[in-house]
């Protein structure tokens, strides 16, 4: 690995030898994570990345090894329930004795059995089957 005195990587406090080839800036990925030193490994990533954002592998490094992000998430099925059991309390009247398929608060079908229901609309996940 050929390696040149450069400034140090973000958040070093002393200078030391940083790769100069993509190909060096692997080696020194590799060497970190084998010898267990995940966080030396995460900064080569990301900065080899950054040095060269066209090199593949140095991507994708940088990609796997950057700190776990918390992304918000829409809890769609809260939605769904609320929205089948609103369904279920306006139109009780109409359906009732017969098994009903909802999905997000929309009749997606009606039968007189549970079988019958299953053989119209299909045994989908998303589905509610209740009988009202």
């Amino acid at each position: 690995m050929s390696l040149a005195t450069t400034p140090p990587l973000s958040g070093q406090a002393t200078r030391e030898p940083l790769p100069q080839s993509a190909e060096d800036w692997l080696d020194g990925i590799s060497q970190a994570l084998q010898s267990g030193a995940l966080v030396r490994a995460r900064r080569l990533a990301a900065e080899g990345g950054a040095r060269y954002p066209q090199h593949g592998a140095l991507r994708t490094y940088a990609q796997v090894l950057a700190p776990p992000r918390v992304l918000p998430h829409q809890d769609t099925s809260t939605r769904a329930v609320r929205a089948n059991k609103l369904w279920l309390q306006e139109h009780t009247g109409h359906y009732q004795g017969q098994w009903v398929a909802l999905r997000n608060g929309t009749l997606i079908g009606a039968a007189s059995s549970l079988d019958r229901l299953v053989a119209q609309v299909g045994k989908g996940t998303d589905l509610l089957l209740t009988r009202v």
